[in-house]
């Protein structure tokens, strides 16, 4: 007995068979060439000698067969049907598979290659963040990824690959169609062809013959994030980054249990009867001084101020700082410093929430009132709170969520324009220089002898599309053929905001130390996080992702111990320093240390922490990578060495557990007790 093209549908299923073991082919084919460019562009010290390079192509390509399999099962399963029906549904379902077959490899390989810009601008495949980003103004998500610089590269490469597949998949499906005209299959062949083949498919579309399929932890195969990073093709990043978004709106509740347990891992012993809520909190020491002149306090949070761009080193002869070079020179300058994420709003929330939940602020927990809020430890101590940012108020509804956070003042470019109706706008909002002049000029006449200040202020103009104020046209810095070298595909003018934003904050410090209210008032700058886009150089991952904490403190309020600016530390010590230096018997979250006081050996608080490392003054581990330790070359900054066996890191393992415990509670918890304190650790 024999089955033929015009009784059943078998042929047509071998067919199909054959076009997916063919788009498949060409996805893996496609995405390997765009993950080498990954690697290659990514890395300055690619090696294919190392186990690590081939670990990522193996992996990718496992990845690739998988997915291209799982987007065409549905036609697949289709032909599979129609095997025992009529030949003409088992054509239907082949022209059916032919087309979609080049959707898939199309979008595959377009995905993959948004996919490597997005890691070229952001240092990650894609995320929830990504997601979040379209939250914004669509005119201004256009805009900003226009200005990038690379955009138009990635764009047309995007566009030429995808003509390529297509061209590929139509020939291969022409090719195809010729093909077996008359061919009889017994049924015995037949049979064996289909389970055979189904066997197959559903076991490459696991990726795995083992019981384990695979998942997102196999997408860890290096302790190198660029290798990391060149595993998952578009597709897949696409579809983790939903679905770390979608976890991130759901929270699960925060036992006692849970919170006892992680607070014994990070603390070092065990936690008190009664409440465990207040024993997280601890003390600021009565102190007379701050009792009877609090300080005003200010903390800049500036867009995109990475630390190496203000190097002599990476600068050469270009001045990049302006007038804020003198500061940083005769100041406190911390430069071993971590942001606390890769983004605007992660930092933001990470620093004035104390909490590790970024999408808080346009989520069904907007409105919760957050005991670790930073603003309130000073506005519990009298401190009138205000927040200035140069971008417009309801982005990312960031000013309903700040005054619910113990500011007493929201002021964004809507207010600016009302002080300063000159000044110039954009999809983002206005420029820094008012909003620094604004932010001083309160400063001043707000004086000496009324109720003391806590001001932030967030920048925008050194954001995408780095659009050059004209004011400062004419002051742009001159970028050569070095210079241009480490900034890759950014375009030049993002030199021009980065200098113009230091110009302004160097200028801001200048009135204030000049005023009378110099010896009154506590000046803290930091990046939200790093110029991204930066070029990579060999052991610079630290390097490039690192900001500058930089201090100006009166004299009457400075330690009188030394300081130690080799330190490495994070956003995470920013407020436990600033509430040191400014409040007496003031009580806060015990999440982070004080670094102008010498380092305790033994605190739980001894590392620095960013969003993807876990960082000490002896090395960095990656933390999707606990078992590999990098080592910081001694005299080298935050350059690392060769990874190396190394013990685990005790308490900073699980501070991002204890963080996330924290934030849980509060939204989603029991209902809270008052807070207590206890002496810092």
């Amino acid at each position: 007995m024999h089955f033929n093209n015009t009784s059943f549908g078998i042929l047509p299923y071998v067919k199909q068979v054959v076009w997916l073991t063919l788009v498949t082919a060409t996805v893996a084919l496609a995405v390997v060439c765009v993950r080498l460019f990954s690697l290659v562009h990514f890395s300055a010290d690619i090696n294919i000698v190392n186990a690590d390079f081939w670990r990522v192509l193996w992996q990718g390509l496992r990845f690739d067969v998988a997915t291209s399999i799982r987007l065409f099962l549905p036609v697949y399963l289709v032909s599979l049907l129609a095997v025992l029906l009529p030949a003409f549904m088992g054509r239907c379902a082949l022209w059916l598979g032919l087309f979609w077959g080049g959707v898939v490899a199309v979008c595959v390989v377009v995905l993959s290659v948004a996919n490597v810009g997005y890691i070229a601008f952001f240092g990650t495949p894609f995320n929830a963040s990504a997601i979040e980003n379209l939250k914004y103004d669509n005119n201004a998500i256009a805009e900003s990824v226009w200005g990038s610089g690379s955009f138009l590269g990635y764009g047309l490469a995007s566009l030429i690959a995808s003509i390529i597949v297509a061209v590929v998949c139509y020939k291969m499906a022409k090719w195809l169609m010729v093909q077996w005209v008359g061919v009889k299959l017994g049924v015995m062949v037949s049979t064996g062809f289909v389970l055979i083949s189904l066997i197959l498919v559903l076991s490459l579309g696991r990726g795995s013959f083992s019981n384990f399929p695979l998942s997102h932890k196999h997408l860890i195969v290096s302790a190198s994030p660029t290798y990391n990073n060149a595993v998952p093709n578009g597709v897949l990043a696409v579809y983790y980054a939903v679905l770390e978004y979608l976890d991130s709106r759901n929270l699960a509740p925060a036992n006692d249990a849970e919170g006892r347990m992680l607070y014994q891992a990070f603390y070092g012993h065990e936690a008190r009867e009664g409440a465990l809520w207040p024993q997280l909190f601890v003390s600021t020491p009565k102190l007379e001084l701050l009792a009877e002149k609090p300080p005003h306090v200010v903390l800049h949070l500036v867009e995109s101020l990475g630390n190496e761009p203000l190097t002599s080193e990476f600068g050469g002869q270009v001045d990049l700082l302006g007038g804020l070079k003198g500061h940083l020179q005769q100041d406190y300058w911390f430069q071993h410093f971590l942001p606390a994420g890769n983004d605007t709003q992660s930092s933001l929330v990470a620093m004035l929430g104390n909490i590790n939940l970024p999408t808080i602020t346009q989520s069904k927990y907007k409105q919760v009132s957050l005991d670790t809020a930073a603003a309130k430890v000073f506005q519990r101590k009298g401190y009138k709170t205000v927040f200035i940012y140069t971008g417009y108020e309801g982005i990312r509804n960031r000013s309903n969520f700040l005054l619910n956070q113990g500011f007493d003042e929201v002021v964004g470019a809507h207010q600016l324009l009302q002080q300063y109706p000159q000044m110039p706008t954009n999809v983002w909002g206005g420029e820094d220089a008012y909003m620094y002049d604004y932010a001083a000029n309160l400063m001043l006449q707000h004086g000496t002898d009324k109720q003391p200040l806590f001001v932030v202020t967030l920048t925008t103009t050194n954001h995408p599309p780095y659009k050059v104020p004209t004011s400062f046209i004419g002051n742009e810095p001159v970028v050569d053929s070095e210079l241009k070298s480490k900034i890759g595909s950014l375009p030049d003018h993002s030199l021009a905001t980065f200098k113009y934003t230091n110009v302004n904050l160097g200028q801001f410090i200048s009135r204030i130390k000049a005023s009378d209210i110099a010896e009154s008032t506590i000046i803290a700058a930091t990046g939200d996080h790093a110029v991204r886009g930066l070029t990579g150089f060999k052991g610079g991952v630290l390097r490039n992702i690192a900001v500058p904490f930089y201090l100006y403190i009166p004299s009457s309020y400075k330690p009188n111990t030394p300081v130690d600016l080799e330190q490495v530390a994070s956003h995470k010590d920013i407020m436990p320093t600033l509430y040191q230096l400014s409040l007496s018997e003031a009580i806060y979250p015990n999440m982070g240390r004080n670094i102008l006081a010498p380092i305790k050996l033994g605190s739980p608080h001894n590392f620095a922490a960013s969003d993807r490392y876990i960082v000490t003054n002896k090395g960095a581990r990656l933390k999707t990578k606990p078992d590999v330790f990098n080592p910081l070359l001694i005299g080298h900054g935050l350059t690392l060495g060769p990874p190396v066996p190394e013990a685990d890191f005790a308490s900073a393992q699980v501070y991002d557990n204890l963080v996330d415990w924290m934030t849980r509670k509060q939204l989603v918890g029991e209902g809270l007790v008052d807070i207590g304190g206890e002496d810092p650790q």
